[in-house]
C-alpha cells in the first residue's frame, strides 16, 4: 500500500504560485516546520509558518492555502484535518499565517475506510478514504464548512488510490492495480467518474496535477529520469523530460511555471521544469530569518534618530525659543491637516513614477524604512522636502498652511532665513523616513517638530494678520 504520507500537490492554472512544504527545523526545535514559498517575497527563500510537534500523516495544498493531517501517535486514526493560509503583507514585508496562532480545526470527515488520498483546490480539501479490503471508495471534499460525498468509487478488483489532482471541484484520481493503470475522472461533486485505462507507458508515476484543464503525469524512470505527459483517451502525450531528478521530488507550480522540489542532506531545492528542453540547474532555497528587512528597518530608524538627536545637542545655548507676544502656536488638528495636504505632491509623484496606489504609498510610510519601501520613501521625503523649501524660502508658509491659516517665523522673533528653511525641510524629509520623530511635535512646549527645533522656528496661527504682524509686536 502506499504510504499515507504521500503529498498530492494540486495547484490550479489561476491560483496562486506559491507552494508549501515540510523542512527540518534548525537546531533546538521539537519538530519539523512547515514552510512556505512564493512572490511576492521570493522563489529563492522559503518561510517557515508553523512548527510541528511531527511529520504530517498527509498533506496537500492549493496556492496560499494547505491542509494537513496530524502525524504521531496521539493523532493515529483521526479523521480531522488542520488548515493553514498565509497572506503576504506588503507593509511588513513578511508572510502573516492565518489563523495567527495554531492552525484551524476542520470538521471530522464522515464515512468509513483508509485515507489513501489527500486532495486540494482553492475550493477546499477532498479526502478518500478506501476499505482495507477490496471494495468500492469514499471520496468526500469539503465545501463551506460541510464534507460532501461524491460518488462512490466502484471497482470490481482490488485497486489502490496512489495519485490525486484538484482543479476547483474537478478531480482526477491514479488507480493501480495488480498488473494495471487507470485514471479516473469527476468533473464536479454530483457527475460521476469516468475512467480511462491507461496503457503504454514507462516508469513509476510520482507527479500528478491538472494543467489547462488536462492531467499532468509525471513518471520516474531509470537513471534518475522523470518524464511528464498529458493524458489523454488512455495514452500518454509527452511533455518534457529531464534528468537528474531523484524519486525524491516532487512537482509544484512556480512564479514560472512548474517546478520540482526536492529536499536532500543539505536543504531543499527547486529545478523550473521546461518543455523546450533547456537545461536548468537545481537552485537552493534559503531559510527567510525574518530578520533581513526587519533588522535592516531598525537600524535605519536609529541611526536617523541619532542623526537627530547629534542636532538637537548641537543647537542646544543658542537661545531659548520663545513665542513672540500677540502669537500663538498653531492647533495641533489644522498643522496635520497642513501636513497631509503638502504631503499630496510626493504622493502624486510617487503614484506617477513607480506606478503604485496611493494606498501602497501611505502603507509604505508607515511601515517605515526596508527594502521594499525606501524607493518609495526617498521619493516622497526629497519631493516634500524641496516643495516645502521652495514655497516657505518664498512666502514663509507652504499652501497646506496658506490654507489652513499657518505660517512658519523665526522663534526669536527675526525674519525668516533661507539657511533655517532649507534645514527645516531637509528634517522634514528626514520625518517622512521615520514618522515616529514626529512625535516631538507633541513633547515641546512650543510644539516644534525636529526640523523647527533645529532651525529655531515655530508654526504659529496667522489667521488675520498680515505678514508685517506675524513678527514680535
Amino acid at each position: 500500500m502506499i504510504g499515507i504520507a504521500l503529498v498530492c500537490l494540486a495547484v490550479a492554472a489561476n491560483q496562486p504560485s506559491a507552494f508549501w512544504f515540510v523542512a527540518p527545523s534548525p537546531e533546538g526545535a521539537d519538530g519539523p516546520s512547515l514552510c512556505i514559498v512564493g512572490p511576492p517575497a521570493s522563489m529563492e527563500l522559503f518561510t517557515p509558518m508553523r512548527l510541528l510537534a511531527h511529520p504530517p500523516s498527509a498533506m496537500a495544498s492549493a496556492g496560499t492555502a494547505v491542509w494537513i493531517l496530524p502525524g504521531g501517535g496521539v493523532a493515529a486514526g483521526s479523521k480531522t484535518l488542520r488548515a493553514l493560509r498565509a497572506r503576504w503583507d506588503p507593509g511588513l514585508v513578511a508572510w502573516l499565517a492565518e489563523p495567527s496562532s495554531g492552525m484551524a480545526r476542520l470538521p471530522n470527515w464522515p464515512g468509513a475506510g483508509v485515507l489513501t488520498c489527500l486532495i486540494a483546490s482553492q475550493q477546499g480539501p477532498t479526502v478518500v478514504l478506501q476499505p482495507e479490503q477490496s471494495g468500492d471508495a469514499e471520496v468526500w471534499s469539503l465545501r463551506r464548512g460541510a464534507w460532501r460525498l461524491r460518488s462512490l468509487l466502484r471497482s470490481d478488483i482490488a485497486e489502490q488510490v496512489v495519485l490525486g489532482a484538484g482543479e476547483g471541484d474537478a478531480v482526477a484520481l491514479l488507480l493501480r492495480g495488480e498488473q494495471s493503470w487507470a485514471l479516473t475522472r469527476s468533473g464536479t461533486i454530483e457527475s460521476q467518474w469516468q475512467r480511462t485505462e491507461l496503457l503504454g507507458f514507462e516508469g513509476l508515476p510520482r507527479d500528478l496535477l491538472f494543467r489547462d484543464g488536462v492531467p499532468l503525469l509525471g513518471l520516474q524512470q531509470a537513471g534518475d529520469r522523470r518524464a511528464f505527459g498529458f493524458v489523454q483517451d488512455g495514452k500518454l502525450l509527452p511533455w518534457a523530460v529531464l534528468d537528474d531528478v531523484p524519486e525524491s521530488a516532487w512537482l509544484v507550480r512556480g512564479d514560472r511555471g512548474l517546478m520540482l522540489l526536492d529536499q536532500n542532506d543539505s536543504g531543499p531545492r527547486v529545478r523550473l521544469v521546461d518543455p523546450s528542453g533547456l537545461p536548468h540547474p537545481w537552485q537552493r532555497l534559503e531559510r527567510a530569518t525574518g530578520l533581513g528587512s526587519g533588522l535592516w528597518s531598525v537600524l535605519v530608524l536609529l541611526g536617523i534618530a541619532v542623526v537627530v538627536l547629534a542636532m538637537l545637542l548641537a543647537g542646544r545655548g543658542v537661545g531659548l525659543d520663545a513665542l513672540p507676544d500677540g502669537l500663538r502656536v498653531a492647533p495641533l488638528s489644522r498643522r496635520v491637516v497642513a501636513v497631509l495636504l503638502d504631503l499630496i505632491p510626493g504622493l502624486l509623484t510617487c503614484v506617477a513614477v513607480l506606478g503604485v496606489g496611493s494606498i501602497d504609498v501611505f502603507s509604505a510610510i508607515l511601515a517605515g524604512p526596508m527594502p521594499s519601501t525606501l524607493p518609495t520613501l526617498l521619493i516622497m521625503a526629497t519631493v516634500t522636502a524641496c516643495w516645502g523649501f521652495v514655497w516657505e524660502a518664498s512666502r514663509a508658509r507652504t499652501p497646506g498652511k496658506m490654507l489652513l491659516g499657518l505660517a512658519v517665523i523665526q522663534s526669536r522673533g527675526e525674519q525668516l532665513r533661507w539657511w533655517q528653511t532649507l534645514l527645516r525641510n531637509v528634517l522634514k524629509g528626514v520625518v517622512v523616513l521615520a514618522p515616529p520623530l514626529a512625535v516631538l511635535v507633541i513633547l515641546t512646549p512650543l510644539a516644534q517638530a525636529p526640523g523647527d527645533i533645529v532651525a529655531r522656528t515655530i508654526v504659529v496661527d496667522v489667521r488675520g494678520r498680515t505678514p508685517e504682524n506675524w513678527h514680535a509686536q
